[in-house]
């Protein structure tokens, strides 16, 4: 399978496979707070609550193209990153309280939020994205 950078169409494979790694882990985390470079967390597809929590107090923009869903908790932690969180791949916003949050995030960036992979969407964060 051929891991695609998501935000710009290019291929993930300038690394070897543990360097784009397919979950963020908390230790997948770790080394991307310690050096961006070091790991391409925009490729993964999907991602732990641990580390959620640890990324969501990273300064500056947050790349994570690549994740296609989210579960409660992991929405609740991102919802809660102060820059911007580029979030284009995911798949479902539900009608829980951590996907209320993070559509509430998404709709106060100063960038716009696609909804093009969106498949299925609550109505709480429809009405927060409008």
């Amino acid at each position: 399978m051929d891991w695609i950078n998501r935000m710009d169409g290019r291929h993930c494979l300038r690394r070897n496979a543990k360097d784009r790694p397919r979950v963020i882990t908390a230790e997948i985390a770790s080394r991307y707070l310690a050096d961006e470079k070091s790991v391409y967390v925009h490729c993964a597809e999907e991602i732990e609550t641990d580390a959620a929590l640890m990324l969501s107090e990273k300064k500056g923009w947050l790349p994570l193209t690549g994740l296609t869903h989210l579960s409660d908790d992991a929405a609740m932690a991102l919802s809660r990153h102060k820059d911007i969180l580029w979030l284009n791949h995911l798949t479902c916003l539900e009608n829980t309280p951590g996907h209320v949050a993070l559509a509430n995030k998404l709709a106060e960036q100063e960038i716009l939020f696609s909804l093009e992979h969106v498949k299925r969407i609550g109505t709480e964060p429809l009405k927060a994205l409008r």
